[in-house]
């Protein structure tokens, strides 16, 4: 499948579902680094690196019932996901992740539901150094 620059894809390994790209989507890359620390006998504080653990918000100004709806079937599975990010080269990069509880600020409803203010947190589960 050939795959754009942009998109998003998240589901079950093979059967991720293409994000929409539409709502004002927004996607803010936030690394978590893995440390060792401990205070010393002097009181300074050592730390060691021990590896970055990706870790991505993909939020929404507005989303649609049924694209909701696919996100909170996704939560609901309370599995290791697979979350697919084509680079501007089209080049894709997948990640197993954990989808942690949707936020969902409020809804409106008109030909179809309306969510605005939706945002996905998502976390890599292997760190790369």
């Amino acid at each position: 499948m050939a795959r754009k620059p942009g998109e998003i894809y998240l589901g079950l390994k093979g059967q991720e579902i293409l994000l929409p790209a539409y709502g004002g989507r927004k996607i803010t890359p936030k690394p978590i680094e893995i440390l060792r620390e401990q205070v010393t006998v002097s009181g300074a504080l050592a730390s060691d690196l021990i590896g970055v653990r990706p870790a991505w918000t993909i939020s929404y100004q507005e989303l649609y019932g049924p694209e909701v709806e696919a996100l909170l079937d996704l939560y609901d599975l309370h599995r290791t996901l697979n979350l697919i990010i084509v680079d501007r080269h089209g080049n894709a990069k997948e990640y197993d992740v954990i989808l942690r509880p949707i936020s969902l600020t409020r809804e409106t409803i008109r030909d179809d539901w309306e969510w605005s203010g939706v945002t996905l947190e998502l976390e890599a589960t292997k760190c790369y150094r």
